[in-house]
């Protein structure tokens, strides 16, 4: 029969190193959960299943070999083991569970086997030592905060087999340069790549920004002189505080243009009929109050219906002086 592993309830220390029994098939629900003194667990060769919250908290926890054979890792199966060096997940296991993975922040490279489909919620979250990743064949789907806030990431390339992103799937991974996203892709949610703002431009297929615009980080697409509709919504809304004062007064110079236009008028209405000079001059200080009235008015609008290019100029000057 199959045995079954479970030390759950033993609240007292355990060593080091744990050997399994021979035979051991299965980890079940929290079996090491919290138990910090765990730094090696050995005999895992014959393991079909890892149940969830297994090695849970096991912050000690440095080896624990995954091997052929493995078919399903439980939700939070090895959640904030944050001093294993990698991960590396083999190509028999099928199934793996949210949040498996997260805050292991010690690990530097992972590698998803060839039968995983699915990278679920939070899996890898904050995994901020990663520099690598490998997903090899199958997985179809990447599911929001799979991998946000691996801060070391800097390359990603995704396989081909991948059709969608979900929202902030990469969100804050700060350092990350380069992704390669496949042209079979048929969804990349919005913020996919929400605050992954060292995103180089020239690393990116013009036609998937086209296409998933609102996926990407804002400082991004405005170099491509795009805004995305709330920040659009937020910028305007600073801008037109910053420039409140500067409307109000070119208003108050309207008023006086205007004054000072009807003001020539009278005194073109009332110059006398051989007074040339007073008609005159009475006609160009007309034309030079309607030059100055369409320029502010221009001027006024301009500041309270910024266009995008106004709006990304002045909430990225940057952009401007890289030109």
């Amino acid at each position: 029969m199959p045995l079954v592993f479970s030390i759950a309830g033993f609240d007292g220390a355990i060593p080091e190193l744990i050997e399994l029994p021979e035979g051991t098939r299965s980890i079940c629900a929290d079996a090491f959960k919290g138990k910090n003194t765990l730094a090696e667990v050995k005999g895992m060769a014959g393991l079909a299943s890892i149940d969830e919250n297994a090695f849970a908290g096991c912050q000690s926890l440095r080896s624990a070999p995954l091997s052929e054979g493995l078919k399903t890792i439980g939700a939070a199966a090895f959640q904030r083991c944050r001093s294993l060096p990698e991960i590396s997940i083999p190509d028999s296991v099928t199934s793996i569970g949210k949040r498996c993975f997260e805050e292991c922040k010690a690990a530097t490279t992972l590698s998803v086997g060839r039968h995983v489909t699915k990278i679920p919620e939070y899996a890898f979250y904050h995994c901020e030592g990663l520099t690598s990743i490998e997903m090899r064949g199958n997985v179809l789907a990447i599911e929001p905060y799979a991998f946000s806030a691996c801060s070391s990431l800097e390359v990603v390339e995704l396989p081909d087999s991948v059709r969608t992103v979900g929202r902030f799937a990469f969100k804050d991974c700060k350092n990350l340069r380069h992704v390669y996203v496949p042209p079979t892709v048929r969804e990349i949610a919005p913020d996919a790549f929400q605050g992954c703002d060292a995103l180089e431009l020239e690393f990116l297929d013009a036609n998937l920004l086209q296409k998933f615009p609102d996926a990407f980080p804002q400082s991004l697409l405005a170099r491509l002189g795009y805004l995305k509709a709330r920040e659009r919504q937020r910028i305007a809304y600073t801008f037109g505080k910053a420039h409140a004062a500067e409307i109000e007064e070119l208003k108050e110079q309207v008023r006086a243009i205007k004054a000072r236009g009807r003001k020539a008028q009278t005194d073109l209405d009332e110059a006398g009929m051989f007074d040339k000079a007073a008609k005159a001059d009475a006609q160009a200080r007309i034309e030079a109050a309607k030059a100055e009235l369409t320029k502010t008015r221009k001027r006024i609008d301009a500041l309270e219906n910024p266009t995008d290019d106004a709006l990304i100029a002045f909430e990225y000057p940057e952009l401007a002086e890289d030109e």
